[in-house]
């Protein structure tokens, strides 16, 4: 129910859940070829911090477009 996603939003604070939470990790492993645990997640404040989390797990370089990406994944879950 939230317009867009901030790089500040809490991802629970969202309406996030732990189903949610592996869907979500699995499909940045899938896409970003990052090793990023579930619990990281839940370690996580924001956005940024999952994004700062997974390109510390893998190669992957975190921009602006992927930060976007990330956000737009998190409507694509809830929608599903």
């Amino acid at each position: 129910g939230v317009e867009q996603v901030g790089l500040d939003d809490n991802f629970f604070e969202l309406g996030g859940h732990s189903l949610l939470a592996t869907r979500m990790v699995a499909r940045i492993r899938e896409l970003m070829k990052t090793d990023l645990s579930l619990a990281g997640v839940f370690e996580t404040k924001s956005l940024a911090e999952l994004a700062a989390l997974a390109s510390q797990a893998g190669d992957a370089e975190i921009d602006d477009a992927v930060l976007t990406e990330m956000g737009d994944w998190l409507d694509e879950l809830e929608m599903s």
